[in-house]
């Protein structure tokens, strides 16, 4: 039967080894971007494989986001007033993450306040948080919580909806941001990273977006709310990449993380408006 459609055992076993060795890097991928971007087991010993890696960041995106959901709808069952469901809720992705993006976006406001390139790289490499990281911290936890109230009213599938595509689309800009922007260090994670090919942004940017479309046609009644998603997503990340590009001359971990938490939370700002 093989030979009658055109196909040999040899040829099958060769398709059946190439299938197998390409599931098995999608594997690594995907526990290498888990190890990543949470502090949840299991835990990886070898570096992750950049810039392939970055075609899993979006998905593990995802499962965080709907993990964010289940938590935050676990709240709302119990009883809790929506603002401090959704205060936890938000707080409970920080933890996922081990506040990796908000400490990236905390240095990267604190860095606006030097005076020349150099001086705003180097900030960034200070531990500690200044005025402008707290506030930046403060306005976008309150954001995303003020997000997720009014969201949190539409029904558990909105949540369900939202959250994993927010963080599905934030991790796709961090993807954006490192293909249009060089390391703006020789060292650190942003050159770890490296820039990744166009083919593979270009894939990880348009599955993305299917994704987005799709989930909220099958589980909100209509794309509109994707595509207020899909936009606040790319402005945002036009935005950061602009930024990062004119201050810090090319993107590094913190400019990534800082991105990660901005598309995000105007994401959930834009579909709890839509």
């Amino acid at each position: 039967m093989l030979r009658g459609a055109g196909l040999t055992s040899k040829g099958a076993w060769a398709l059946l080894k190439t299938v197998a060795a390409y599931l098995r890097e999608w594997g690594r991928d995907l526990r290498a971007a888990w190890a990543f971007l949470t502090i949840l087991p299991p835990r990886l010993d070898a570096p992750p494989a950049w810039p392939r890696m970055t075609r899993a960041l979006p998905i593990v995106g995802a499962v965080i986001g709907l993990i964010q959901a289940v938590a935050l709808i676990a709240l709302l069952a119990a009883g809790l007033p929506v603002m401090a469901a959704a205060l936890l809720g938000v707080l409970s992705g920080v933890v996922i993450s081990g506040a990796m993006h908000e400490d990236g976006l905390a240095d990267v406001a604190d860095a606006l306040g030097g005076a020349n390139r150099e001086r705003r790289l180097e900030i960034m490499r200070d531990a500690a948080s200044g005025a402008f990281g707290v506030l930046a911290l403060i306005f976008a936890i309150g954001a995303q919580t003020a997000a997720l109230s009014g969201l949190a009213q539409r029904g558990a599938w909105t949540l369900l909806t939202a959250l994993p595509v927010a963080h599905l689309l934030s991790r796709a800009a961090m993807v954006l941001v490192m293909r249009r922007l060089k390391p703006a260090r020789a060292d650190g994670l942003g050159h770890a990273a490296g820039r990744p090919p166009a083919a593979l942004t270009w894939r990880i940017l348009s599955g993305a977006a299917l994704i987005t479309i799709a989930a909220f046609a099958a589980c909100c009644g209509g794309p509109r709310p994707a595509l207020w998603a899909l936009a606040a997503a790319g402005l945002a990340a036009w935005g950061m990449t602009r930024l990062a590009g004119r201050l810090f001359g090319g993107h590094t971990g913190d400019v990534l993380g800082a991105t990660e938490v901005g598309v995000r939370g105007v994401v959930l700002l834009a579909l709890a408006a839509a």
